[in-house]
Order: structure tokens, then sequence, then C-alpha cells
């Protein structure tokens, strides 16, 4: 399990109340130390200094609680990564590759939390949807950075973000982090040439920020 220095917490407005950030964190914290396969509210409770009753109040359910942690630390992850500007898709991918690879266990915590979903596809609706959404945004924008059209930019976009989960739940099953890693060149130096290729000529409006305006995202 990955004891990588966090350096997200606190980038992302979030919209909870204090005291329930305060317990996702908290067991964001345990989740990072003792993995979420330990995950349990009676031994987040005692690790916590606070009860079940209390988690379930502020929080819910185990399932609700898993769910609300790993967006909240979507959220933040998401928020540390837009602080620099990107200069295209390559480099957005290479910054969730490096985060997330000295952080392996977001990434396992995501997994475990979606494999619920295909047990209960209505009940994790949203975050199947969210979950997809940020990184498509993210990923989007680096798209615009490098001039690749709208419309070419979302399945391209896509490609990236499926095979950027599929090297990590890889390497989270084999171990083969040396696998991961010469895949991981070959995919950026694909992303790399779609500068180059037939995707390009912007057809939408890009922020100063680098990040596509909402007008465009209508569209």
């Amino acid at each position: 399990m990955s004891t990588a220095p966090d350096h997200t917490a606190a980038h992302a407005d979030t919209g909870m109340s204090g005291r329930s950030e305060e317990l996702l964190n908290g067991i964001l914290r345990y989740i990072r130390l003792h993995g979420v396969e330990q995950f349990s509210l009676a031994t987040v409770a005692d690790f916590l200094g606070t009860s079940s009753r209390m988690l379930i109040y502020h929080l819910g359910s185990r399932d609700e609680i898993l769910i609300k942690a790993t967006s909240l630390r979507r959220m933040t992850t998401s928020a540390f990564l837009r602080e620099r500007p990107v200069t295209g898709l390559a480099e957005s991918a290479r910054r969730m590759w490096e985060h997330y690879l000295n952080n392996l266990w977001e990434m396992q915590l995501f997994f475990f939390v979606s494999t619920r979903a295909f047990a209960q596809p209505v009940a994790y609706a949203r975050f199947a949807r969210d979950s997809r959404d940020v990184w498509m945004e993210y990923l989007t924008d680096g798209c615009a950075k490098d001039g690749i059209n709208y419309e070419s930019a979302v399945p391209v976009a896509g490609l990236c973000l499926a095979g950027l989960r599929g090297l990590f739940l890889d390497l989270l099953l084999t171990g083969d982090r040396e696998r991961a890693e010469s895949s991981f060149i070959v995919l950026v130096e694909q992303l790399e040439s779609a500068r180059v290729s037939r995707f390009k000529n912007p057809e939408y409006p890009v922020n100063e920020n680098g990040s596509i305006s909402t007008a465009a995202r209508r569209s």
C-alpha cells in the first residue's frame, strides 16, 4: 500500500459540512494507511475516536460512506492536478499517471467501489457518471491545448482515460510496474501523435485558463 505524501488536501470546494468533510478526510487517511479491504464502520470509528452511530448520522451507510470518500478524493485530486496549466493531452495524462502511481491506494479504492456498481447500477449511477465526467473534462481540456477539434476530443480523451485505468488495474492485479510503465510510454507516444493528426483545427473556444468554455461543452 502506497504511503506517498498527501499533497491534495484542501484544494477543492466540496460543498460539504465541515464535520462531514473532516470525517471523510479521516476515513481517507485510514484507507491510505490500512487499505480499503480493512474498512468497516467499527474499525474506522475506533481510528477516528468516534462511534459507528456518529458516522452513520453524518455520512450514511457503509456503501454511502465509501462513495462519498471516493468522490471527495477525486475532487481534491482533480483540483490539485489543475493547479498548473497543462500544455496538452500528453502532459495531462502524465500528471494523472504520476499522481496515481504514487498513490495507488486511490485507484484501489476507486476500483473497489466501482465493482459495487455492477450489483447496484441505480444506486451507483451518479458515482459512475461523475467518475467519468470529471476526468473526461480534464483530459478534453488537454485536447483543446493540442488543437484537437471538439468532436474528436471526446473519443480521444475517452480512449486516454480507458487506457490509464486499464494500466492501473493491471498494475494492481499483477504488481508488474515495469510493464505498466512501458505501456504508458507507448500510450503517451500515441497521444503525442494526435497533435499532428487529422484531428487538428479546433472548433470550440478555450478559456484563459485552458479549459473548454461552458458554451462549447453544451454544443
